[in-house]
């Protein structure tokens, strides 16, 4: 294993908010999945389920719900050809933990294949709705599961820039 790799893949990855309308290869998409699948869960549960959408159809009626929901006009995931829900049992008892680290693979997949990705949390409060919940089903994701996120991906059409990090570092000797 390389660990400049892996250090440099954490470093470099950032969020990405505009892709090109290719839809990434399903083999791609089927990597990433499966390293995301291969994230920890919290007592080894491994109750998440990923679904990742392909059809831009499925995508735009998402969007669509989202947008009614939320009040917010021209609500589209950035335009991105590819989500991927992440879904938790309603009696999960730390699915923010679980899911994030999830998420966190699934940057880290992208990164390394060359993919773009952006985390869309915006589902986790509205599973409840009737509306979303009907497309939720459609999708085959379980009626006892809540989307805890989403992750838009395909190939970046922009390199984003890199932010200073100011978060707070302290090691005690």
């Amino acid at each position: 294993m390389n660990s400049a790799t892996i250090i440099e893949a954490i470093k470099n990855r950032r969020s990405c908010r505009k892709f090109k309308p290719e839809t990434p290869k399903r083999s791609e998409i089927e990597i990433v999945l499966d390293c995301a699948n291969h994230s920890p869960t919290g007592m080894n549960r491994q109750n998440l389920q990923f679904t990742a959408l392909l059809r831009r159809e499925e995508i735009t009626l998402l969007a669509g719900i989202l947008s009614e929901i939320l009040d917010r006009r021209d609500y589209h995931f950035y335009h991105a050809p590819c989500l991927i829900l992440v879904s938790a049992p309603l009696d999960h008892p730390y699915p923010d933990l679980d899911v994030g680290a999830a998420m966190e693979n699934l940057y880290l997949a992208c990164e390394g294949l060359g993919l773009g990705m952006v985390w869309i949390n915006q589902f986790h409060d509205e599973c409840s709705n009737p509306q979303l919940r009907a497309a939720l089903d459609s999708f085959e994701i379980p009626s006892h599961h809540a989307v805890q996120a989403a992750a838009a991906i395909g190939y970046p059409d922009a390199a984003p820039s890199a932010l200073e990090r100011t978060m707070k570092i302290v090691i005690r000797d």
